[in-house]
């Protein structure tokens, strides 16, 4: 029967690991590595940068937003195949 909302239901409540859970903890986990992994870039750009002769809000605001974003990038696909290969597909994926 098409059109049937209760076709994919489990009255049971046995399966909790179906496709949608893993789909959502990889996103989750896309969106946390991709941060983790721009933080810790804009972190060392901005050390890098750091001048004395300037503001603090100038410090911190001087960073490449293209590098940061592309370490999000990298740490956001690294941190989506970490459920599903484990740590070292992540740590393969941020390597390269």
């Amino acid at each position: 029967m098409q059109g049937n909302p209760v076709k994919y239901t489990d009255p049971s409540g046995h399966c909790v690991f179906g496709l949608d859970t893993i789909v959502r903890v990889m996103a989750a986990a896309a969106i946390v590595g991709g941060g983790a992994n721009a933080a810790g870039d804009i972190a060392v750009q901005v050390a890098n940068n750091w001048d004395d002769h300037r503001t603090f809000t100038e410090n911190i605001t001087d960073f490449d937003k293209k590098e940061a974003a592309i370490a999000f990038g990298y740490g956001a696909v690294g941190g989506a195949s970490a459920p599903v290969t484990g740590p070292g597909g992540a740590i393969a994926v941020n390597a390269f």
